[in-house]
């Protein structure tokens, strides 16, 4: 069965709904369009993708730019609250924004927050300009533990915009309270909303029971605008809306009314990363990982489609489908099967760029930018450099080094080997060499 408003891989021209794109390849190596460019679809892949369909970004200034153009629409539009989902450059993605393979060591909880506190000013200033003042303010318990959020306001009298950065659930009664101080800082004499009185009526009919008061609570956010601050933005909510037993919303009256006040945010751009199936298991017959499954970044920009990219280890993407609401994994999961079954190109590059021998420093033939002649091919020192541990160390243990160790002697080990054969040493002798190492 098709899911609701997917395009699926191999409908027919016409077959999809408006603005969804279809599988579109972006490879690195020359003849596969190049770094941002979108070449031709695989075959069976179905219609050919709209003019207007967003690229997905790959670095972390291109999602900042991207989505600062999707709020700035959005506000342009009218909309006076909006959601935002962004990947957060951290791990993996510090070193390589298209990095998909977890890191053996990841960051703290705090970096984590500050990190995105950083992105979220670089969209303020890309929505509201460059010399915006924004002043933060921490809103959790406080600490380097724990759920840490907080909130950035962007204008002079912090009136322009109003961020509020990694809430969980148990913040959206202080998001409320945000919403509701603005609407009600209209001014004496200003003419109230219909939406108003009728969540009036209703609150006042409401004290009769618990039950009723919280759809009331519900109404009274439904269609209200916040007249004294030009956005309210929530980004990267930690909430989850499926998945749980118990919603993280709620039960009963309760979630409903979250629920009804979460569904006045619009969500003018939304990128986010997830694994179905397996992906990083190594199939051990061709040494490859990616035989199952599929690494995948879903993008939605103002007025478009939340469209599916299955995406390899070395940045390539294909979109393979796209949805009129946000889509669940089972439904993300039903497209990727879909995909592979049309087999679509991504799947076979996406092996090839996760192969262990080139993980481990062999190099495959078609590669560019690996130092050496003859047998001693290896990387670079720079290319060493902007390697994280987890590829330094699968690299060491390709050569017959020892993998053990620091980070920083990790990086030691491999520079010793990169610099050697950069300045004309043998593969063998620079491994030689590395080895003496302490």
């Amino acid at each position: 069965m098709q899911a609701r408003g997917a395009t699926s891989p191999g409908a027919p021209a016409g077959a999809r709904a408006r603005g969804a794109a279809c599988p579109r390849l972006r490879a690195r190596r020359a003849g596969g369009g190049g770094p941002g460019r979108a070449a031709a679809p695989a075959a069976g892949a179905g219609s050919a993708a709209g003019a207007d369909a967003a690229l997905l970004p790959r670095s972390l200034q291109e999602m900042v730019d991207q989505a600062a153009a999707a709020v700035a629409a959005a506000r342009a539009g009218g909309a006076r609250r909006a959601l935002v989902t962004l990947i957060n450059p951290v791990n993996e993605k510090e070193a390589s924004f298209v990095a998909t393979e977890a890191t053996d060591y990841p960051c703290s909880n705090m970096k984590e927050f500050e990190t995105l506190v950083g992105v979220t000013r670089a969209l303020l200033k890309g929505v509201l300009g460059r010399d915006v003042p924004l002043s933060l303010r921490r809103i959790d318990e406080g600490g380097i533990d724990g759920d840490l959020c907080a909130t950035l306001s962007a204008g002079a009298n912090g009136t322009d915009a109003l961020a509020v950065i990694w809430p969980t659930a148990e913040k959206l009664k202080q998001i409320k309270a945000f919403a509701q101080a603005r609407r009600g800082a209209r001014g004496h004499g200003a003419r109230p909303a219909p939406a108003g009185r009728r969540a009036a009526a209703a609150r006042r009919a409401g004290r009769r029971s618990a039950c009723a008061g919280a759809a009331a609570g519900a109404r009274a956010w439904r269609g209200a605008q916040d007249a004294s601050v030009g956005l309210l933005l929530v980004v990267n909510p930690l909430w989850k809306t499926e998945g749980n037993l118990v919603s993280e919303l709620g039960i009963g009256p309760w979630r409903k009314a979250n629920e009804e006040f979460l569904a006045t945010f619009e969500k003018p751009y939304e990128l986010y990363e997830l694994r179905i199936g397996a992906p990083s298991s190594v199939d051990l017959a061709t040494g490859t990982r990616y035989a199952n499954g599929a690494v995948l970044r879903v993008l939605r920009v103002h007025g478009g489609q939340w469209v599916a990219h299955v995406v390899a280890g070395d940045g390539t993407s294909q979109a393979i489908g796209g949805f009129d609401s946000r889509p669940s994994y089972k439904e993300l999961e039903a497209l990727v099967d879909a995909a592979r079954a049309a087999r679509l190109e991504i799947f076979a590059l996406a092996r090839k760029a996760s192969s262990l021998d080139r993980e481990a420093g062999i190099r495959d033939p078609d590669d560019a930018g690996v130092v050496g002649e003859g047998d001693a091919e290896w990387y670079s020192p720079a290319q060493v450099d902007a390697m994280d541990a987890k590829s330094i160390r699968r690299a060491l243990v390709g050569l017959g080094l020892p993998g053990a160790g620091t980070p920083a002697k990790l990086s030691q080990r491999a520079l010793a080997v990169a610099t050697a054969v950069a300045g004309g040493a043998s593969l063998a002798d620079a491994v030689e060499e590395a080895r003496k190492l302490r």
